[in-house]
């Protein structure tokens, strides 16, 4: 017998070990969470068949059996789902069972009401109506629920009772109906199971308390209240073993099995909610500690609202604290990137101001380079025309030395033939001066094309194609070509042009205003243009 009892001992240990290595305690929140997603649809299901048992009760009406059966029924479908249901149609069968004189039945539902007021923390009236019962005369399965209803409502007494001597009288009386209800139930009923397993956690023998729990376990569905109680002593058990872990998964399991069977009576998940809390998963508990008061105010029994409103306000004072402090920290964010955004404002303003007087000056130094280059061009330009009219000027001068030279040759000659007079009077000084007139212009038109050799085709483009001037081909360039000629040179004075051509200033300015009137651009452009002829 020992030896079996090792064996038994060591299997449930390995077992515990294997359970251990297996859990997953994020993945239970995970299907928590998704369970409380779905609370509507399971609270739906709920409703229709406590409404289908409903419809049945009205069809019933005036059948005694019927209607009592169907009223307890319904007190079973809002079982841990709703209260004053509960009580209100088990009233109904104590009404109906003292109206009949039915006293198995008067006693079955005094018992129920009794385990229900024990429940919820009405202490008084559930021990008037024990007392209203009388243990000897009730039949063996009345007789069980008896013993069941005593140790249940002892046991309740007990946990919220703060004087240790009248604690310890209430243990003693749950003890007692124990010990009554083992002597006529099965050892391996659920409940003898129970009460062996809350023995053993009790007295601190935890592999004994869960082997009993494994058992319980066995005997149920997984889809059954019964197993989220099962579930929910299986976390004790760990507790007492100091498992944490385990108990938080078991806690998770007969929580999501009570969102599932939508019910309303629930420990599990306001249990976890504080444990969650202690470790500082303070958003998590909050949110299962909201949705557990949810349940419990919609089931409204005073003990349940009692117990949990104390984690409710916990959880709630730390989850406010943590808000509180997640505020500081934002607003410290928030000063921080405000003053930053300040910072990168005023950094981007003196880069735009400094780019922009870049690009200003920039553009200042384009412009001054492109006046430079014109005023290289211009310097380029007068150069080659000092140069080349330098030449010319040496050349003409020495022309007209030599020239002087023969006219002095020849006047001397003269002089000494007695015939000044007639040759001073004579047509050839006439001719002479002419003859220089052609020679200067001639020597000005080869100067100046070979300075601007595309003058006349450019000068022509400012032109309406009938106007256009074209030279003899016994001369380079005319008059009016001359003296657009002279302007392109910077001779704009027409005083200065009517000197050098050997015109009246009055024909100067009808030269230009003729030509002026025949350009394709405005009076004032086309001398401009005239200007950039042949520039680069």
């Amino acid at each position: 017998m020992k030896k079996l009892l090792v064996c038994l001992l060591s299997f449930l240990w390995t077992a515990c070990s294997a359970e251990n290595a297996t859990i997953n305690v994020d993945s239970v929140y995970k299907a928590l969470d998704n369970t409380i997603a779905r609370q509507a649809i399971y609270d739906t299901s709920r409703k229709t068949k406590i409404a289908e048992l409903k419809n049945l009760l009205r069809k019933a009406r005036g059948n005694y059996e019927k209607t009592y059966v169907l009223n307890e029924q319904i007190s079973e479908g809002y079982k841990a789902y709703c209260y004053d249901s509960i009580a209100c149609y088990l009233n109904r069968n104590y009404d109906l069972a003292e109206a009949h004189h039915d006293v198995y039945r008067l006693g079955r539902v005094q018992l129920k009401l009794a385990y229900l007021f024990a429940s919820s923390g009405m202490y008084l009236e559930a021990v008037n109506i024990i007392n209203l019962i009388n243990p000897k005369i009730l039949p063996h399965d009345l007789l069980v629920d008896y013993y069941t209803t005593c140790s249940h409502l002892y046991g309740e007494v007990a946990c919220y009772t703060h004087d240790n001597r009248a604690h310890q009288y209430y243990i003693q009386l749950k003890e007692h109906y124990n010990n009554l209800i083992m002597k006529i139930l099965p050892k391996n009923s659920p409940f003898c199971l129970n009460i062996l397993e809350v023995y053993a956690c009790y007295h601190n023998r935890g592999a004994d308390a869960l082997k009993y729990n494994s058992m319980q376990m066995g005997k149920v569905s997984k889809d059954s209240q019964e197993y989220s109680i099962i579930c929910y002593f299986r976390s004790v058990d760990y507790k007492q073993m100091g498992n944490k872990q385990m108990e938080k998964y078991w806690l998770g399991m007969s929580a999501i099995n009570d969102v599932k069977n939508a019910v309303k009576d629930q420990a599990a998940l306001w249990t976890l909610a504080s444990l969650l809390d202690e470790e500082g998963s303070i958003e998590r508990a909050y949110r299962y500690i909201r949705f557990s008061w949810e349940v419990t105010r919609f089931y409204n029994a005073p003990l349940r609202n009692l117990q949990s409103s104390g984690v409710l306000s916990m959880v709630d004072d730390n989850y406010q604290m943590m808000i509180e402090k997640q505020n500081v920290r934002l607003r410290n964010l928030l000063i921080l990137t405000t003053v930053l955004t300040i910072l990168l404002v005023i950094a981007i303003g003196y880069v735009y101001i400094q780019m922009k007087r870049l690009a200003e000056a920039r553009n200042k130094l384009h412009v001054s380079n492109d006046h430079l280059t014109d005023l290289n061009s211009q310097l380029l330009d007068s150069n080659k025309i000092k140069d080349e009219y330098i030449g010319r000027f040496l050349s003409l001068c020495s022309f007209y030395i030599d020239k002087l030279d023969g006219f002095r040759n020849t006047v001397i000659k003269k002089a000494k033939a007695g015939q000044v007079s007639e040759y001073l009077t004579s047509s050839k000084i006439r001719a002479l001066k002419d003859e220089d007139l052609e020679d200067l212009l001639r020597n000005f038109d080869h100067a100046f094309l070979c300075l601007v050799p595309n003058f006349v085709e450019e000068f022509n483009k400012l032109l309406k194609p009938e106007v256009r001037i074209k030279p003899d081909s016994s001369e380079l360039l005319n008059t009016e070509l001359r003296l657009f000629a002279l302007i392109r040179l910077g001779v704009e004075d027409s005083s200065k042009i009517a000197e050098f051509l050997h015109y009246s200033v009055n024909t100067i300015y009808n030269y230009r205003a003729k030509v002026k009137s025949s350009a394709i651009v405005s009076r004032d452009e086309f001398e401009k243009r005239v200007k950039e002829i042949g520039r680069v």
